[in-house]
């Protein structure tokens, strides 16, 4: 089946990325969407997962025109099969590269289009890495009371601290608790950030998810920095 393959090679891709091993899941999803292009008649949309992780691992690599041409071919196609993940995936690095590029505006539609679309669904998820990105890219600018406003949006709940107890790929590098530790940074809030982070570092190490003890450990140098 094509398209159990091509869902077999995205979750593969995963699994090599969480590693840190962002060359290794390229040259994976490079060939098998390179097959699913040749093989498709009619199953064209199996690409489309494909396609998401792929425009992360490139994004990652800051080989953007080359994501920029996925995105423009794919990225419709992702939207019409709802998968939350590969949604999130396709649209956070979408947002993050209007962002660098100085056209907030358009990463701003970006994410309040999929905070439409996971109402639409009924995918709560894809509504909190829309919120997440959201917060991060106001925290980045220095616009905190936007952050925080949006912050509150997405924890609703103030009394307890952020938990990503199940983390799914599209939110292991940021929503609950990178998104909370780097506002709280910001905010120079360091102890309340520093006691989060050295827990979610043991995590990570233990489940061996490289690519968020690297971000959680950089978080933490910024903290300790300051």
């Amino acid at each position: 089946s094509l398209c159990g393959q091509a869902y077999q090679e995205a979750v593969h891709s995963m699994v090599l990325s969480q590693q840190g091993r962002v060359s290794d899941a390229i040259r994976g999803l490079s060939t098998a969407l390179r097959r699913t292009e040749e093989e498709a008649s009619g199953s064209a949309s199996a690409g489309s997962a494909i396609a998401a992780y792929l425009v992360e691992a490139l994004y990652e690599q800051n080989r953007l025109e080359e994501a920029e041409a996925l995105i423009h071919d794919y990225a419709p196609l992702a939207e019409q099969q709802a998968i939350a993940d590969a949604v999130a995936v396709m649209v956070q690095s979408t947002a993050r590269m209007a962002f660098n590029r100085g056209e907030e505006g358009e990463a701003e539609d970006l994410l309040d289009r999929a905070i439409y679309l996971g109402y639409r669904h009924a995918l709560p998820r894809i509504v909190d890495y829309a919120r997440a990105e959201l917060v991060r890219q106001s925290t980045l600018k220095g616009d905190l009371e936007t952050a925080g406003r949006r912050l509150a949006q997405l924890f609703p709940d103030k009394r307890n601290a952020p938990d990503d107890a199940l983390i799914f790929h599209a939110g292991e590098t940021e929503l609950h608790t990178v998104t909370w530790a780097r506002y709280q940074i910001a905010c120079e809030n360091h102890a309340e950030a520093r006691a989060v982070l050295h827990g979610e570092i043991r995590k990570a190490h233990t489940q061996r998810r490289r690519r968020r003890e690297l971000k959680l450990h950089l978080l933490l140098a910024i903290s300790l920095n300051a």
